[in-house]
């Protein structure tokens, strides 16, 4: 073949394959990316403790956490056995994004589930019938890749922001958009996958992510800029839910009474003694090295309160 004709085809392909990649990823504002598991980020059946051998052998509550350290006063418990010892058997069903715990939630796979006020207000909408039994101290950080020089949100436009469809991050990004009157769109990319949008970021996937804690700290310690912005809202937007249909079990009020008091435990001895006296239950839960988790920010948890606030509308 002509040499001539050889490179020709050859960059064809090249750009072809880079224009295809383009509108795989910025084709639309709604872009939705289906992540296939991971060997490291697949769901994790973290405990399972109790089987179903018999009425004294299966677990109580299933309970939906995520791999962030708001999550960690639950798996503490769970490791310790202060479930056990306030009277309910749990078992933990660890998942990676927010809408795999709100369709455990939904479904049977979970009577008590990680989730936020924006994604349980819609839950609750549609008929489903949750309550809340506490808000937690999660707050979602926008990252922006360190190859995008970006150290203002006016320059978002044009830019590919990592986030959840329906959900906080979703409603923070609403804001982020009315405050930085961006001149070009700027592209709401649904990535589920907590663990799958801290990757997509560090590998230049993404222009910027919306991370919760660990994430948001691996995102930094790897030289990713924070952006800084007026919209974070002062109110918790994440929260644990739990079903509350009739028919459950007549000990299940027992039950979620029980989970809260553990719950209390769990946040007191944390606050106490701090996350790096559990950092082996901080790095399974979140599959985050110990040089990660020592640089946190200093975190309080709270006990168990009704959120103050349910209506964020956007």
């Amino acid at each position: 073949m002509n040499r001539k004709w050889l490179y020709s085809i050859i960059g064809f392909a090249v750009v072809a394959a880079t224009v295809a990649a383009w509108l795989l990823l910025r084709g639309a504002d709604d872009t939705h990316i289906d992540q296939a598991p991971h060997a490291d980020t697949a769901p994790q059946q973290w405990g399972r403790r109790w089987t179903a051998l018999s009425s004294a052998t299966t677990p109580q509550l299933t309970v939906a956490v995520l791999p962030t350290t708001d999550c960690l006063p639950v798996a503490l418990a769970y490791e310790k056995s202060w479930f056990e010892a306030n009277g309910v058997r749990v078992n933990l069903l660890c998942l990676n994004a927010q809408m795999d715990c709100d369709t455990a939630l939904m479904g049977t796979a979970a009577q008590v589930a990680m989730t936020d006020i924006v994604r349980a207000e819609r839950m609750r909408k549609k008929g489903v019938p949750i309550t809340y039994l506490t808000t937690t101290s999660t707050t979602w950080q926008l990252i922006a890749g360190k190859a995008t020089r970006l150290t203002d949100i006016k320059q978002l436009g044009d830019k590919m922001v990592a986030m959840a469809r329906y959900s906080a991050t979703d409603y923070l990004t609403a804001q982020v958009t009315q405050e930085a009157k961006a001149k070009n769109t700027i592209f709401r990319v649904q990535v589920n996958d907590v663990q799958v949008r801290l990757k997509m970021l560090l590998t230049g996937a993404m222009d910027a992510a919306w991370l919760p804690e660990p994430q948001a700290t691996a995102a930094l310690q790897a030289g990713h800029r924070r952006l800084a912005l007026k919209a974070y809202p002062q109110q918790p937007l994440a929260a644990i839910s739990c079903r509350t249909e009739e028919g459950q079990p007549m000990q299940y009020a027992q039950w979620i009474e029980a989970f809260k008091k553990t719950y209390n435990q769990a946040v007191d001895s944390i606050n106490r003694y701090g996350v790096m006296h559990y950092a082996d239950v901080a790095e399974q839960l979140t599959r985050q090295p110990r040089k990660v988790l020592q640089k946190l920010p200093k975190q309080r948890y709270t006990h168990a309160q009704q959120p103050a606030n349910t209506t964020f509308n956007y």
